[in-house]
């Protein structure tokens, strides 16, 4: 069985002086992210583009056309002009890209809002394992704003994540260009 650890750590601009840029500790409103408690029904629809798991499989859009494995990292948000970026390290310390399957199998399906057609419109993205066993060690798990939307109104997304039998979401919201958001996970 594996176990999981998820760790919050936020770089949410310039740190105050007396405290460190990254610290472990529980989501605040300062750092704009909430943990969600993910009530999930296992007779219920999956809801596409939403980075959850609505139905209780331990897959997250499964039906949707993106794609899923054993360990399945998705990140989505609704501003169609905000660029956000999901970069997934594994724990040989390399990080999963469009196109390039790591030694550890992790991939990542596509960079939104990108060009050409892989987003359709939709800004989702998966890192994934396609199959087998996910590599045991240190993962991190990180969400920068690149772009804020046209209207200039803070980015919010939400990030859900599984890997095996261990699942779970956060609500995030972004306020500044180069905001960065870090999730660490030990299996």
């Amino acid at each position: 069985m594996l176990a999981f650890i998820l760790g919050l750590f936020c770089s949410c601009g310039p740190a105050p002086k007396a405290k460190s840029s990254a610290q472990l500790s529980e989501p605040t409103s300062e750092r704009r992210t909430t943990p969600l408690q993910v009530a999930c029904t296992p007779t219920a629809p999956e809801i596409c583009f939403n980075a959850t798991d609505d139905n209780c499989n331990g897959m997250i859009d499964e039906g949707c056309g993106l794609p899923l494995g054993p360990l399945q990292v998705a990140l989505a948000w609704s501003d169609a002009e905000a660029d956000l970026e999901l970069l997934v390290t594994d724990p040989n310390l390399e990080a999963a890209d469009v196109g390039r399957f790591l030694p550890s199998g992790l991939t990542k399906d596509r960079d939104c809002p990108g060009e050409g057609a892989a987003c359709k419109g939709l800004n989702v993205e998966t890192v994934y394992l396609p199959e087998g066993e996910p590599l045991h060690g240190n993962y991190s798990i990180r969400v920068s704003l690149e772009r804020l939307g046209r209207s200039g109104d803070p980015v919010k997304a939400r990030l859900g994540f599984h890997i095996g039998p261990q699942r779970g979401a956060y609500e995030l919201r972004l306020v500044r260009v180069g905001e960065v958001v870090v999730f660490r996970a030990d299996i």
